[in-house]
């Protein structure tokens, strides 16, 4: 099964939805505006049937189906009919939604990948306070590496994650503070028009390059 975090970008509202395997092989795996797709987006930046999850030898796949706003994988336009493999913390962006890949299975061929554990955090769970900074303090301290868009923060390797406009900045707060209290380690920063979150790179980076599969793919057309 594989778990998603859906986040409205206008209204700040989020709720999980779960896929499982059976669902999606059966025909499943839907997401669009239409009240009839497995993963339901009630807007009209959304195509009636805008995109898919494909499962396929224990990986998940997201393809856009031909939509007519178009989607996005990380920060990779997804072009129609492209699969890109899913991975935890990657992000689905289709019109104000986004869409964080939670989790998927353990015996997931991308999660035995991962290295060993990172260092421990403290025995107390860190509060999310003393993780917030000003941009302009990360700029000065030169922690923020600008090509490779890498944060390195008391030896951890951090990568950017979600941002929020600041009126929803409570909920990034929550939201990494729920990470925190699950031993992923993350931080706040603060610039004068959205607040970013920065987690701890759990495995190698790996280009989310479309990656061919052995089907038909469904191509169903935009609104």
């Amino acid at each position: 099964m594989i778990k998603f975090l859906i986040i409205d970008d206008q209204t700040g509202e989020s709720l999980e939805e779960n896929l499982t395997p059976e669902t999606i092989i059966q025909g499943g795996g839907l997401i669009g505006r239409h009240p009839s797709c497995d993963i339901v987006l009630n807007s009209r930046e959304v195509s009636r049937v805008h995109g898919r999850i494909l499962y396929r030898e224990g990986h998940y796949y997201f393809t856009d189906l031909g939509s007519t706003g178009g989607s996005h994988v990380n920060k990779q336009e997804a072009s129609t009919n492209e699969n890109f493999l899913l991975k935890p913390n990657d992000i689905i962006r289709i019109g104000g939604f986004i869409l964080l890949v939670k989790e998927v299975p353990m015996n997931d061929p991308s999660t035995l990948q991962q290295p060993d554990k990172a260092p421990a955090l403290p025995v107390e769970p860190r509060q999310i306070e003393q993780l917030i900074f000003k941009s302009e303090e990360i700029k000065a301290q030169g922690l923020i590496n600008p090509i490779t868009a890498e944060f390195v923060f008391q030896g951890k390797l951090l990568a950017e994650g979600l941002s929020f406009s600041p009126r929803f900045r409570q909920k990034a707060i929550d939201l990494c503070q729920t990470e925190l209290n699950a031993g992923k380690f993350c931080l706040l920063v603060e610039h004068s028009d959205h607040v970013t979150i920065w987690q701890e790179e759990q495995v190698e980076k790996q280009s989310n390059i479309p990656q061919p599969l052995p089907l038909n793919p469904l191509k169903i057309g935009g609104i």
